[in-house]
């Protein structure tokens, strides 16, 4: 949960079934058209106890596209509840706690409060 908000409750499930997944899917259905890879996560709910996601997508593997950089794996590991962290992020943390030098008494200088 984001620190310092409130949280929303809401309960959207019918209004996004009855007005937002005709026009999910019509976007969807359009990127496979075109070739085009595309994931969309909706949060339909909201509860003390969970959110509730609606995820559709035309995922790069379904229509034999190769992407550079494809995020679509990661999108769907968050959205089942893993945690995501990149190897670039791990060897940038690593090697700063390798790098920084453990402080020892002479390092820090008495303080004098009024």
């Amino acid at each position: 949960m984001s620190e310092g908000k409130d949280l929303t409750i809401f309960d959207k499930k019918k209004e996004y079934e009855i007005k937002v997944l005709p026009l999910v899917k019509e976007i969807i259905k359009q990127c496979a058209i075109l070739n085009i890879p595309v994931y969309i996560s909706t949060a339909v709910a909201n509860t003390p106890a969970k959110t509730t996601y609606e995820n559709l997508g035309n995922l790069p593997g379904s229509g034999e596209i190769f992407l550079k950089t494809d995020y679509f794996a990661k999108y769907l590991l968050v959205a089942n509840g893993f945690d995501v962290k990149t190897s670039a992020a791990k060897d940038e943390l690593e090697d700063m706690l390798i790098h920084t030098p453990i402080p020892t008494e002479e390092d820090y200088e008495p303080t004098c409060l009024d």
